[in-house]
């Protein structure tokens, strides 16, 4: 069993291209209609001719294939099915048009060169390069890498402390030998130690005796009281002079007055001077009582820096 015939081959042949493949999508399908008998006629055919069928079987599905993957932008899976169906044991009516279309692809399929340059600008053949999800075989070779086009992810590790590099990049169909280069990065100076804190103020506790506010209320009433103590017994001591003349027979009246004058003033002074002691006393005896304060303090701090050192001062007051 040979598919197609010697005859419908020479048919094919002799049409034009385009009548050529409006052929084969009417023969094609009539072919996987025939790959459903082959497991029966397998029994009975040679294993030679039943090898036959399953290679020509292999070769009208990539045919299929490799156009569904063309149409997808699958350029490089399309590559691998039109190289299957082109190759000599498919049958010719096939092969032609496999030929053209992988030729047709290899023209749209887009390449890059990748380069990894080290901080110093020399080449690293040796760094651990990933393009999208597998790893570029080490050493990095120099021969262009073949992609579908689209967007891509490229990262490069060297190691040393050094800083990986990402880079996004976008192929379109056509671009061929785009040169991609990563260049990494030096590490990242340390960060500076953060500065000490400063010392904490030393606390100096004062004592402090504030002065009751009965002290003055005192002191005011005594100072007040003495004074009108010694007006009046200055009062009474001097109408008891000016009766010195009228003795013994001075006036009732006048007698009284002047025992009255002096007595007030013997009150008076005597309630002033008890007040003023009173107050007195609460003022030596006050109670004492402790304010917590914080001295002033400053600090000068010096701190290295990339590049250089940091200075800083501070001061509390």
């Amino acid at each position: 069993m040979t598919w197609p015939s010697p005859a419908a081959r020479r048919r094919l042949t002799r049409l034009a291209p385009a009548a050529r493949a409006r052929r084969l999508t009417r023969l094609v399908p009539a072919a996987r209609r025939l790959t459903w008998l082959v497991p029966a006629a397998s029994l009975t055919l040679s294993p030679a001719a039943a090898a036959d069928n399953a290679s020509r079987r292999a070769c009208v599905n990539a045919f299929e294939q490799g156009q569904v993957a063309r149409r997808e932008g699958k350029f490089l899976a399309a590559r691998e099915h039109f190289a299957r169906c082109a190759s000599s044991p498919c049958p010719r009516v096939l092969t032609g048009d496999c030929a053209r279309w992988l030729s047709e692809v290899e023209e749209r399929i887009p390449s890059v060169i990748v380069v990894a340059i080290g901080p110093d600008g020399r080449d690293l053949s040796e760094a651990e390069v990933w393009l999208d999800d597998r790893r570029l075989p080490t050493p990095l070779s120099p021969t262009a890498i073949d992609l579908d086009p689209g967007r891509h992810t490229l990262r490069v590790l060297a190691g040393g402390g050094t800083t990986p590099v990402e880079e996004q990049i976008v192929l379109r169909e056509g671009e061929k030998l785009r040169r991609v280069t990563l260049t990494l990065r030096p590490p990242a100076p340390p960060a500076p130690p953060p500065a000490p804190p400063p010392a904490p103020r030393p606390v100096v506790r004062e004592v402090e005796r504030p002065t009751p506010a009965l002290t003055y209320v005192l002191g005011g009433v005594g100072l007040a009281a003495l004074g009108v103590g010694g007006y009046f017994a200055y009062a009474g001591l001097s109408k008891r002079s000016d009766l010195d003349g009228c003795k013994p027979a001075c006036s009732t009246g006048a007698t009284a007055e002047v025992r009255r004058d002096l007595l007030v003033g013997d009150v008076a002074l005597g309630a002033g001077a008890l007040a003023l002691g009173v107050a007195g006393a609460l003022y030596l005896w006050r109670p004492e009582r402790e304010v917590a304060g914080a001295a002033p303090s400053t600090s000068f701090v010096v701190a290295p820096a990339a590049g250089g050192a940091l200075a800083s001062w501070a001061g509390a007051f």
